[in-house]
């Protein structure tokens, strides 16, 4: 033994060593990386910003849409709010407004829908239909929701749409990657008589 000690060469030694114990080193770092990579992109957000806003400064239909893409499955909601103003640049409504409002989903997603207007508490969807218009289907969030305005203030009505993508379809990632959902906001204003 100690004569195979003797024939190494102790400088060739030292170059192998040093390429080996980084070569090492690299691999460990990057399977460090690969682990704290995939902790952070397996968690879910359940916030997101919609930033849409309804200028409702005269008699008309307005609508707009929010795009839900990039949802996981997920124990946490998903936060958009919208609001519904009277006013816009300065401008303001000059007569009294009343509108309604509808909602419309598409069905790529299994995706479950809460409406709450301002702080309050309780759900304005009252119930949801299938429609159909050619090939593609919707979700028709029905509400009894309806709104006015005045021409003497700037007045603004938030609301706040909550998503959810349950959980129980996590273990199906490939039937659900890729797609999206849009959610169709559509206000329908009349004059007050």
């Amino acid at each position: 033994m100690t004569n195979i000690i003797k024939n190494i060469n102790k400088t060739k030694f030292l170059f192998f060593f040093k390429y080996i114990a980084i070569f090492i080193l690299v691999v460990f770092i990057i399977n460090i990386m690969e682990i704290t990579y995939s902790k952070y992109s397996s968690s879910a957000e359940g916030n997101a910003a919609a930033n849409i806003a309804f200028f409702i400064v005269d008699v008309g239909t307005y609508e707009n849409t929010i795009s839900l893409n990039d949802l996981v499955p997920s124990n946490s909601d998903y936060i958009y709010k919208f609001n519904v103003n009277n006013f816009k640049n300065g401008k303001r409504t000059n007569v009294k407004l009343d509108y309604s409002i509808e909602f419309t989903t598409t069905t790529n997603l299994p995706l479950t829908y809460k409406i709450y207007r301002g702080e309050g508490t309780e759900n304005v969807i009252t119930s949801s239909e299938i429609i159909q218009d050619g090939d593609m289907y919707f979700n028709k969030l029905n509400t009894n929701q309806v709104g006015s305005f005045s021409y003497e203030e700037n007045q603004t009505d938030v609301y706040t749409l909550v998503v959810n993508f349950p959980i129980t379809y996590n273990d199906k990632p490939d039937e659900y990657q890729g797609l999206i959902d849009s959610f169709i906001i559509k206000i329908n204003a009349e004059q007050r008589i």
